[in-house]
């Protein structure tokens, strides 16, 4: 109902405003074009110029518009000095020669800037205004807009938002959003990390771009999801008058560019909105508002007996608009339930390619665009599945990373949520893994897979603007698109964190087989866990089983248990599986095991970090020692680490506490000293609650010790 009444309040602004304003001969130059408008079209009868190696085929995101090459395994010469530019093939006519008057502009766009290394990014892009309606550019720090020397060659407004810091202009950094005028100096600048966001982190960035010609003011505001700011990020005294001194057209679009060097982006533009403002603009908005709530008045009244038949809907409306409402997303990525259902063929069982914790997958393809598609759909009546689809929808849709699959939508229909995905045509990687068909998945494609998984977690704890902990990393999360290459998906219990706090105590959550020790103790997920988790997958993948089977020995059901202990007897080949044969690379199988054990560390203390993870299986770094025999888990001690940090956070007058690793008597170096869980009773009191919904029965504290055992 809330949703209804907003509807139909716009809609009377709308009426209001549409009658008080007068017809403007620019109007035609507004448009709205990408994935939710027209799609972007480089060709003789699209709608944009798209000049070097802009493009709109082979994307990822239907209907989005590419600067800059989109294949991502070419050598990096490939990339060196590649560049491109988009304009929109309408003139824009900013000044009424009639009135002598200029007008404004209001340009909204989404886009994102992905790095090929995230430590060495590209040079950047640009919104640009020009006065020509096609421009060759030129790479490197001029945007494919300035020359070499960044001196402009024609008529020039361009919003900077670079990420290659060139003291030669006077960058501030390599993550600033500016304003050019005739040369690459900026008039105005601000360094975006001011507002949390790191324009090359990959994710999608939300630009509006207001340009009040009467006031001489531009105003630039930038946003990690859909929300417009309040006020501006960025703000400019600006008088087109003098950037275009004569009466022609402009012309409105994008470049992006690359330098000479192993340092390249990939630029993508999702979305794009433009509107032409009449110099009494504001003065329109004021009538049609005045007028809008005199027509609001009356629809209100009739509104009061809609409100009746409403009433037994509106439970659920106002339940799934709060889901609407916590995403916070653009409207670009919706779907609607229609759609999803013609797609599935009506969700036929036989278009199921599984079911999950909280709801089922489907194959479908798009009945437009013959795009195949992954559904998931959530159960109606999960609860938990509501808080998924919100976890999942709001960190997903950010995220930009060769090995991570890409979110194509999402659908919240009444008592209906579901998430459409690209179709990885491998599958699963534990359906590869693990299948009795006489095909076996080879060493190289497993090799490259654990790579993929390595690489896609270092981007979710070091490489994006806040940490992510994933919390479900398993072979059943990691898809396998046409070349087996992997793709983390599963994002439904993934979690953000700043990376100056310490991880909120949470529900125990996960798979059995891949949860850390410390979980059941601590309550608590972090990036250690994540680890850890990775380790499981690791083993299986050189194993060829899975990482708990209840079914095997008692010495065989922890897979991780069972390999230490094939380590400890000096057989650690013995465990690959056996269906490879002799086709694999023993030096190489031999590392992933013991690097699998090494994430499997009781101790998350001694686990490595995803970027070291990544060094060692690229042999950046040699593999550190092993423990020949699988440490005791540290009860004691992970317990009084989390209990102490507890309570500093409730009494900040104690002194920070960090115990010295040196001094540690559970370090695997010593293991004379460990204490074994049975010793001692645990040193949580019986009566409290504090990990994370288990409770501190002692009876149920001692089966959890028990089962880490040595």
């Amino acid at each position: 109902m809330r949703r209804l009444l907003l509807g139909l309040a716009l809609l009377a602004l709308a009426c209001g405003g549409a009658r008080a304003r007068p017809h403007v001969e620019t109007a035609s130059a507004n448009f709205t074009l990408g994935t939710d408008g027209a799609p972007f079209k480089c060709n003789e009868r699209g709608n944009l110029w798209c000049g070097g190696n802009a493009s709109t085929s082979s994307v990822a995101a239907e209907g989005a518009l590419t600067l800059t090459p989109t294949s991502r395994n070419r050598p990096d010469e490939f990339y060196y000095n590649t560049y491109g530019m988009a304009l929109y093939t309408v003139p824009i006519q900013l000044l009424d020669v009639k009135k002598n008057r200029w007008h404004g502009f209001s340009t909204y766009f989404r886009f994102s800037i992905e790095p090929a290394d995230f430590l060495h990014p590209g040079d950047g892009m640009a919104f640009v205004v020009l006065n020509v309606s096609q421009w060759p550019g030129s790479p490197g720090g001029a945007f494919g807009v300035y020359d070499g020397n960044g001196q402009q060659l024609v008529k020039t407004l361009a919003i900077e938002f670079d990420t290659f810091r060139n003291l030669d202009f006077g960058d501030i950094s390599n993550n600033h959003v500016g304003v050019d005028l005739d040369n690459l100096t900026s008039k105005a600048s601000r360094d975006a990390s001011d507002v949390g966001i790191i324009l090359y982190g990959g994710a999608p960035v939300h630009a509006w771009i207001d340009l009040d010609a009467a006031a001489g003011t531009l105003e630039v505001r930038i946003s990690a999801n859909a929300s417009r700011p309040a006020h501006a990020f960025l703000n400019h005294s600006l008088l087109l008058m003098d950037v275009f001194d004569d009466s022609g057209p402009v012309y409105v679009g994008f470049s992006g560019s690359n330098g000479l060097c192993s340092c390249h982006n990939f630029y993508t533009v999702y979305d794009w909105r433009f509107a032409v403002l009449p110099d009494d603009e504001k003065e329109d908005l004021v009538t049609g508002f005045v007028v809008g709530t005199v027509i609001l008045v009356v629809l209100s009244a009739l509104l009061i007996g809609l409100c009746v038949w409403e009433r037994k809907y509106a439970s659920d409306a106002e339940a799934f608009e709060d889901v609407e409402d916590l995403l916070g997303i653009a409207d670009s990525l919706r779907f609607s339930y229609k759609q999803l259902s013609a797609a599935t063929d009506r969700f036929r069982e036989e278009s199921k390619l599984g079911e999950g914790g909280f709801g089922s997958v489907y194959r479908g393809v798009m009945p437009k665009t013959k795009q195949p598609v992954a559904v998931k759909r959530v159960s109606n009546n999960s609860k938990q599945g509501k808080r998924e689809f919100v976890a999942e929808v709001s960190i997903i849709s950010q995220l930009r990373h060769r090995n991570i699959v890409r979110l194509l939508g999402w659908c919240s229909d009444r008592d209906k949520l579901l998430l459409v995905y690209e179709l990885m045509p491998n599958g699963s990687l534990d359906k590869a893994l693990f299948h009795e068909d006489e095909w076996v998945l080879s060493w190289a494609h497993r090799f490259r897979i654990i790579a993929g998984v390595a690489n896609a977690l270092h981007y979710l704890h070091e490489g994006w603007r806040q940490q992510i902990i994933h919390r479900d990393i398993k072979s059943s999360n990691v898809m396998l698109d046409q070349d087996f290459n992997a793709m983390l998906g599963d994002f439904g219990l993934a979690r953000m964190v700043d990376r100056h706090q310490n991880p909120a105590t949470t529900m125990v959550a996960g798979t059995f087989g891949y949860i850390a020790p410390e979980v059941p103790v601590t309550g608590r997920f972090t990036d250690k866990t994540d680890v850890y988790a990775f380790g499981a997958v690791a083993l299986e993948v050189a194993c060829g089983r899975v990482a708990f089977d209840q079914w095997l020995a008692a010495d065989e059901t922890i897979l991780v248990n069972w390999v230490w202990s094939r380590l400890d007897a000096g057989a650690l080949l013995s465990v690959v599986d056996p269906r490879l044969e002799s086709e694999y690379d023993a030096a190489q199988a031999e590392l992933l095991l013991l690097l699998g054990l090494l994430c499997s560390h009781p101790n998350p203390n001694d686990r490595p970090s995803m970027r070291q993870v990544v060094d060692i299986l690229e042999g950046v770094v040699p593999m550190p020692l092993v423990p020949p025999s699988k440490p005791a888990f540290p009860y004691h001690q992970v317990a009084l680490r989390y209990r102490m940090e507890d309570l500093l956070k409730s009494s900040p007058n104690l002194t920070s506490f960090a115990p010295n690793p040196d001094d540690n008597p559970f370090s695997p170096h010593d293991n004379s000293s460990l204490s074994t869980p049975d010793e001692a009773e645990p040193l949580l009191p019986r009566s409290s609650t504090p990990l994370g919904g288990i409770s501190g029965n002692v009876t149920l504290v001692r089966l959890i010790r028990n089962f880490f055992r040595h």
